[in-house]
């Protein structure tokens, strides 16, 4: 019996990764890309702004490429809150309380790939996926984020973007670019990078707590029958 506990509960839990999640902000499915920004740009950060009601995220994508994998380089994103303003387009990050959500390195991308013809990409490299969970302390009154990328260590990555703004939660919301420390720029409303940031649904929820209700139910038939397995 506590066997057959034991056994819904991974179940449920291990439902929990293949759960679809709710998008807060998608303009990686279905849609490509027409350009990059990275080394080659002299751009040191960049990143879009997107609202979210609720610090649950659950996974957070981006889609990168390197134009040399090998460089031992790597390449940090961060999640900061809007420093003000009701729209991307006129608040900026604020840098002060930055979250780190992952490090990617750049032997984690596939090689860059450009069209000499016009100086673009001919897809959006690889998917990276980071999950991470965010201190409440983070939490903003305006219920805007930016998901920032910094580029150090020599990174040659590339950060994909379209000038397509259909994309789930784009509308109203800006690019990022930070040349060097004290030169933003955050005046882009016409193209948005290829990221993603989901939270669950609550199916996903309800799966996790009967996963969470099993293994417990398991545990305490375990404690009151110790000889039983």
């Amino acid at each position: 019996m506590i066997r057959h506990a034991l056994a819904l509960g991974a179940a449920a839990l291990f439902s929990v990764q293949v759960a679809h999640a709710a998008p807060y902000i998608d303009t990686i499915t279905g849609i490509g890309s027409v350009g990059y920004d990275g080394h080659i740009n002299g751009v040191v950060a960049a990143g879009d702004s997107f609202y979210a009601s609720s610090l649950d995220f659950v996974q957070v994508s981006v889609a990168l490429s390197a134009d040399t994998p090998s460089d031992g380089g790597s390449i940090m994103v961060y999640l900061v809150p809007n420093a003000g303003g009701s729209s991307g387009i006129f608040g900026t990050p604020d840098f002060t309380s930055e979250f780190l959500l992952g490090t990617i390195l750049d032997s984690e991308l596939a090689p860059t790939s450009y069209v000499a013809s016009h100086g673009g990409a001919t897809a959006t490299g690889s998917v990276v996926t980071l999950f991470q969970s965010v201190p409440v302390s983070f939490e903003t009154a305006n219920d805007e984020y930016w998901l920032i990328v910094k580029w150090g260590n020599g990174s040659s990555a590339e950060l994909y973007w379209d000038t397509n703004d259909s994309g789930i939660g784009t509308p109203g919301q800006g690019i990022y670019y930070l040349y060097g420390d004290t030169d933003p720029v955050a005046s882009d409303v016409d193209g948005t990078y290829a990221i993603a940031v989901s939270a669950p649904e609550p199916t996903t929820l309800a799966i996790l707590g009967c996963g969470l209700v099993g293994i417990g139910l398991a545990r305490r038939r375990a404690s009151r029958n110790p000889t039983q397995s």
